[in-house]
């Protein structure tokens, strides 16, 4: 994707400010000639005071630049080990009437359509920073329905959490990519590159909220674990119904046990708001517009009917919700708390984390190496594994320990999905409104997440299973399509070594 022609960069006598340069065209000239260029104030980039811009970049060590990178990922560690642990278990604490899928339900549904009417016009008229706080802080209205768990508590809770979710999302990638072109000025290193790396550190931090949360709740919820016998776990498993009688398998915890819980989870969150507000350093150097609410959704319409690119990113986002509410109530539900009790979810989901945490890192690396297709082909193995597992095994007292096996398979291809399709977002978009591209995303993984959490309360295991290996192959038959439309621009490759720039 070819932008240069929309941007003109000229020369100018001292006294001259040269609007129309934007932060996404300073990569092509080196560390010394912009700074040179600010200092001499021959180049001026729109809505950057030369000032600001040449302290920032100056001060842009490798250093400065991890630092704000972990104080990011830390902060939203933080939040998500409260948020990701006790979405967990809303599947088995609040089973009745479905009302705990449902309202994760209801969380996505609204971030779905906050994500398309409203985030990028709030994206344009405020820091990433301020957007980021404020949405850290609507999180707490979904926690504190722990402590009284009704439908008039959780679906007011889980649309302000919606709302705040769709901000914080296109908010983070923005600030990494912003932080990753900057750095890659510095250092003189490909943006491409320098972006997949921060995406896969801060993903890797991230997926270890899975370890710290569940830890928690498998400490708080242990008297709950429980090696039932085969007689009360025939039901479970890849045989597993919601809609059948097996409520008496699945025990409630105590409501002081959940009281203790929440508070935990609360106290997460605070903190992690704490850290944000205090050391982030904000970063944002383009200038953008304001725009109206009607104006984007022309935006984001035009972007699917004018874009291949999108339409071809369409399933892959997709798939990412569905997968995620796999692990978040399907899997935990019927393999976990279904034949071994509430108290061994967070053990379970610790695996997942270590696993998923482990391998975003690594993958963030390899990127370079394998090319984003070859790690995408490897996520899609690993999910057609947990697919032929979950269609087949129904788990017992002797086959406990192996549920930790699969929870760890999944997050091979969880460490994939999600990091790789928003670089995927970051590299095909960077000329165009990046803000509306990540609604677009945000959008349709909002409506997978919505889909999948509506319909697990009822529908049987195999069934939804099915959907989703539906689904993953269309995913990775969209990504092997833009694969080879983009071979001859390096912007992506079946099978690169160096970097991709």
């Amino acid at each position: 994707m070819d932008c240069s022609k929309d941007y003109e960069c000229k020369q100018a006598e001292p006294s001259e400010f040269i609007d129309g340069i934007e932060f996404d065209e300073i990569e092509k000239f080196s560390q010394t000639d912009v700074i040179e260029a600010i200092s001499e104030r021959t180049v001026v980039f729109e809505g950057v005071p030369h000032e600001q811009f040449e302290t920032d970049i100056k001060k842009l060590t490798r250093r400065n630049a991890y630092k704000n990178l972990i104080i990011l990922s830390f902060s939203f560690t933080l939040v998500y080990t409260a948020f990701n642990s006790f979405g967990n278990v809303q599947s088995s604490i609040n089973r009745a009437e479905g009302m705990g899928t449902i309202g994760l339900s209801i969380v996505y549904c609204s971030q779905m359509v906050t994500s398309l009417f409203f985030a990028s016009f709030t994206t344009s008229r405020f820091r990433y920073k301020v957007i980021i706080v404020v949405s850290m802080v609507s999180f707490l209205a979904f926690l504190l329905t722990g402590f009284y768990s009704t439908w008039g508590t959780i679906v007011p809770g889980s649309i302000i959490v919606g709302i705040g979710s769709a901000h914080i999302w296109p908010a983070q990638q923005a600030y990494i990519t912003d932080l990753a072109k900057l750095y890659a000025i510095c250092s003189g290193n490909s943006s491409d590159s320098i972006i997949a790396l921060f995406t896969g550190i801060f993903y890797a931090f991230f997926y270890s909220s899975q370890i710290w949360g569940n830890l928690f709740s498998s400490l708080v919820f242990q008297r709950e674990i429980s090696l039932k016998n085969t007689s009360e776990t025939v039901m479970c498993g890849a045989r597993f119904c919601p809609l059948m009688n097996n409520t008496v398998i699945v025990t409630r915890p105590p409501q002081s046990e959940i009281n203790v819980y929440t508070a935990i989870c609360v106290g997460c969150t605070v903190m992690g708001i704490l850290v944000m507000s205090l050391f982030l350093q904000d970063v944002r150097f383009t200038k953008k517009g304001k725009k109206e609410i009607v104006t984007h959704i022309k935006k984001v319409g035009a972007l699917f009917v004018n874009s291949a690119d999108q339409r071809l990113l369409i399933v892959p986002s997709l798939i990412g919700g569905l997968s995620s509410a796999i692990i978040a109530s399907d899997f935990t539900l019927a393999f976990v708390s279904c034949p071994f009790g509430v108290g061994s979810v967070g053990l379970m989901m610790i695996a997942f984390g270590v696993s998923v945490a482990g391998f975003s890192a690594g993958f963030g690396r390899l990127t370079k190496y394998t090319g984003h297709y070859g790690l995408f082909v490897v996520g899609f193995v690993a999910q057609m594994c947990f697919a032929a597992v979950t269609l087949t095994w129904v788990p017992s007292a002797d086959t406990y320990y192996a549920v930790f096996l699969v929870a760890a398979i999944w997050g091979v291809c969880t460490a994939v999905n999600m990091p790789l399709v928003l670089v995927l977002y970051s590299v095909y978009f960077e000329a165009q409104d990046r803000d509306t591209a990540l609604s677009g995303f945000r959008m349709l993984n909002g409506l997978g997440l919505t889909l999948a959490f509506g319909y697990s309360s009822r529908l049987c295991m195999r069934y939804k299973m099915n959907i989703n290996m539906g689904v993953a192959c269309l995913s990775l038959l969209c990504v092997t399509i833009l694969s080879v439309k983009h071979r001859h621009t390096q912007k992506i490759c079946l099978c690169c070594k160096g970097q991709s720039k």
